[in-house]
């Protein structure tokens, strides 16, 4: 390992696990996680049945969660904080030429799901055109706020995002 005048690794720029907090690898599936043996099995029943052997990996989820407080608002935290995940989520602002000045670039295979906080959590269900927004104002044994999944797919997530796409704070 070779180390240029400030210590730094001469390939820290070809190597992105040394400069972003997160990096997925796709894998061959001689990589793939084993499902675990029966004796790990939960005490409930699964609705679909364990297929044994490896198990493909599972896309991330994501979830964002937003400062909605007084505070929040009037400093302009939150509308930069909506700012930065238009931008993963749609890509920057179009230039004169219509061309994007950022790329979007959440992965397509990629969910979502959007926290909003002050005083109480507020949980959104993106499946649905306009989002549909579940309060719990105590934090001790939160219930799942949402019956659906609370994770949206891409195609799912871009109708419900619409209205946070317009946020303007």
């Amino acid at each position: 390992m070779s180390l240029d005048a400030n210590l730094m690794r001469l390939d820290h720029l070809q190597r992105p696990e040394l400069n972003k907090g997160t990096v997925d690898f796709a894998v061959p599936k001689e990589y793939w996680a084993i499902n675990p043996p029966e004796g790990f099995i939960p005490s409930y029943y699964a609705v679909e049945p364990r297929i044994p052997g490896p198990r493909a990996p599972a896309p991330p989820k994501y979830i964002f969660a937003f400062d909605v407080s007084r505070e929040a608002v009037q400093s302009g935290l939150l509308r930069a904080a909506c700012a930065c995940v238009r931008t993963i989520l749609y890509g920057g602002a179009a230039g004169p030429d219509g061309t994007l000045d950022v790329d979007a670039c959440f992965p397509p295979q990629c969910s979502l799901a959007i926290i909003t906080y002050d005083s109480t959590l507020h949980f959104y269900d993106l499946s649905v055109r306009a989002p549909l927004v579940s309060s719990v104002s105590h934090s001790r044994g939160l219930p799942r706020p949402v019956r659906s999944r609370p994770h949206a797919g891409r195609a799912r997530y871009r109708r419900g995002v619409r209205s946070f796409k317009e946020w303007s704070f």
